[in-house]
């Protein structure tokens, strides 16, 4: 009776695993956030978004406590004309990573707050579940060099 009884929680066990291992899942890796210049409207943040899940997640919403707003942002270039698009939804497939990173897909933070080298700033993301999640970011000088 105790081998079926273990089995059959084995069992439920494997089947809550596989179910916990197909959630999507988010991790932003090697973020920081650019020093904001006095008086700037912008600055940007920066690293690797990875769904680490095993289902594509769709990134919604982006805010901080940090700025007045947080826009994902894509630059393209026509010739030597660079222009920055608002990304207002992005679906991210499981195992895959968008690289955020100057002159290319980045969070955009409209009027920030003064911060400093060595600060650190949080931004969440919301995820089309109606999840969020909140990293916490190190502000570095613009050219990335750490304080």
């Amino acid at each position: 009776m105790r081998r079926a009884a273990a089995g059959r929680i084995a069992l439920l066990l494997a089947t809550l695993g596989i179910a916990a291992g197909a959630r999507a899942d988010l991790e932003l890796r090697d973020g920081w956030v650019a020093q904001p210049p006095p008086g700037a409207m912008a600055t940007a943040g920066y690293g690797v978004l990875a769904n680490t899940g095993g289902e594509p997640v769709e990134l919604v919403g982006f805010t901080s406590p940090h700025c007045d707003s947080v826009e994902l942002h894509r630059t393209s270039y026509r010739g030597d004309v660079a222009r920055m698009e608002e990304v207002s939804r992005l679906r991210l497939p499981a195992g895959d990573t968008l690289r955020l990173a100057p002159g290319g897909t980045h969070l955009m933070m409209m009027r920030p707050q003064p911060l400093a080298a060595g600060d650190t700033a949080t931004i969440r993301i919301e995820l089309g579940d109606g999840s969020r999640r909140e990293f916490a970011l190190p502000v570095r000088r613009r050219d990335g060099a750490r304080p």
